[in-house]
């Protein structure tokens, strides 16, 4: 269904684009600032002429409150205004991707990472806290990592729609500016089940310890790929945070093996307590802050973060078996025997694999034009808006695409050749299926077609994965150092700490070399 909005023009400067999101009041789009010819995020109200009073006061709200918040962790509003009765909010277009999508689409980060995008957050929350607001639905879809060229993982939160006006601190916003009743009842629960303090959850008082334990949820997710708690109802999920206790780090993901003071933050965070928690954003920024590092973890070098904090010469001597006494002759002489039989056996059934796996081989190598006999050859009809929808969800939950569903993209990409959204779906594709040949190829027309799309975490999630193969890593590890440079450390040492093959995690570690060399690499 076609959305009445793109193409409108709001306050005669913002043309609508596309949707990039919805929640549950605002959808978000892509607009085209019209004097300045850039692109911003444009909020609107859902539904707006058919929403209810409170539900526009609380839109009404987050403009008032964003206009006033103003923090290098919180997304900055620029405009807000009123289009045909349809309340809208004009802020900067991020690039990058949330919290939510790190975990789902690429995986869990690195412990340090994770302490540095809790780090960005609480600091955002303890500023807007002493500014009299309280943020009701932190989570990781309201965590924005904003790729910049200094830190790809610039965090910027989002979301003030459920946000609540305390005291009375925040300079020159009141509760009389947004209508004098309140927009809370009593025993009321607002905000996101998975991430609710016990007080919230129960429809009781909240204040900055009830955002400090969302936080807590949330760091406790970047950690393990999963909330404390994981229950299908409402009213089960809210009455977890009420009454049972959370489980450890060390149970939620047995390959952790987080430190002790890892461990005893984070229950102070998750306790059911107001009194026991943190009592303030700023508190637990200090308390991660004094975490040692790498020593948040302990027992496992794969999961400490950044791999400076490992040398080279250390990684190697890790992955080195002690030293044996030598083995007897006659033994040796049996273990050679048996290893020529071995080695005959193997041969033999590489051979049959090689000749079955020709075709797939070959989208492992490189040619010299992208997929170009495929092209000619297609005849299937393009897909059509609804199914390049379908196909992106299709892609997105890791389901591979089948050989029509292919036919239907490139005829797509045929029929719209300024629009990268075909050879995107059809590289990441490649992607999971090991196809890293073909995948390049594709990034490679991506990126033709639409430089931007560079900030896109699954073209560099692509490339990394690329460089681990044996046919076409080093062009793959060259593209990575063009496209990206030293800002992609971070992403390969994420893959590495992923990666289990010996021959694999070597080309990893010389993409880490590679990169280091650079200029902009740092200390």
């Amino acid at each position: 269904m076609d959305d009445p909005l793109i193409g409108v023009v709001f306050g005669d400067r913002y043309r609508i684009e596309r949707c990039l999101g919805a929640g549950g009041v605002g959808v978000v789009y892509e607009a085209t600032h019209l004097g300045l010819g850039r692109s911003v995020a444009v909020k609107v109200l859902k539904d707006a002429l058919d929403a209810r009073e409170d539900t526009r006061l609380r839109f009404e709200r987050e403009a008032q409150v964003l206009s006033r918040l103003s923090h290098p962790n919180i997304v900055p509003l620029s405009d807000y205004g009123v289009h045909d009765g349809v309340p809208y909010l004009v802020m900067e277009r991020l690039r990058g991707l949330t919290a939510a999508q790190l975990v789902r689409d690429i995986g869990v980060p690195s412990v340090e990472l994770a302490l540095r995008i809790l780090e960005g957050t609480l600091r955002a929350l303890a500023y807007a806290h002493g500014r009299g607001v309280l943020h009701r639905d932190l989570k990781p879809g309201n965590v924005f990592l904003q790729a910049l060229p200094d830190d790809p993982y610039h965090v910027r939160l989002l979301d003030f729609g459920l946000a609540k006006v305390v005291d009375g601190r925040l300079s020159d916003v009141g509760e009389a500016e947004v209508g004098s009743a309140p927009l809370t009842r009593s025993g009321f629960v607002l905000g996101t089940p998975a991430y609710m303090a016990p007080e919230q959850a129960s429809g009781g008082q909240v204040d900055g310890r009830s955002d400090v334990y969302a936080a807590g949820v949330l760091l406790f997710e970047l950690l393990t790929g999963r909330t404390p708690f994981v229950e299908k109802r409402r009213s089960d999920m809210l009455r977890a945070h009420m009454v049972r206790e959370a489980p450890s780090l060390a149970q939620a993901a047995p390959g952790l093996s987080p430190s002790a003071a890892l461990e005893r933050l984070m229950a102070a965070a998750l306790s059911k307590s107001p009194g026991a928690r943190f009592q303030s954003a700023q508190e637990m920024l200090d308390a991660i802050q004094a975490l040692p590092r790498p020593a948040a973890v302990a027992g496992s070098v794969s999961l400490v973060g950044p791999m400076e904090s490992v040398s080279a010469d250390a990684e190697t001597a890790i992955a080195l078996p002690a030293a044996r006494r030598p083995m007897p002759t006659r033994a040796r002489w049996a273990l050679v025997v048996l290893a020529a039989v071995g080695l005959v056996v193997l041969l033999f059934s590489l051979v049959i694999w090689a000749l079955n796996r020709a075709p797939e081989v070959a989208r492992d190598s490189v040619v010299s034009a992208p997929d170009a006999g495929a092209e000619v050859s297609d005849a299937a009809p393009p897909a059509r808006p609804d199914r390049l929808a379908r196909f992106t969800t299709q892609v997105d939950t890791g389901k591979l695409l089948s050989a029509s569903e292919q036919r239907e993209l490139r005829a797509w990409q045929r029929a719209h050749p300024r629009s990268p959204a075909a050879s995107l779906l059809l590289a990441r594709d490649a992607t999971h299926r090991g196809w890293h040949g073909a995948a390049i190829q594709r990034y490679a027309i991506v990126l033709r077609i639409d430089p931007g799309l560079r900030d896109q975490p699954a073209v560099l999630d692509g490339l990394i994965r690329a460089a681990t193969s044996a046919n076409v890593g080093e062009r793959a590890r060259g593209m990575v150092r063009d496209l990206y440079g030293a800002e992609a450390l971070d992403d390969v040492r994420g893959l590495l700490t992923h990666t289990r093959g010996r021959a694999e995690r070597g080309r990893l570690r010389a993409l880490i070399r590679i990169l280091r060399a650079l200029p902009d690499a740092g200390s």
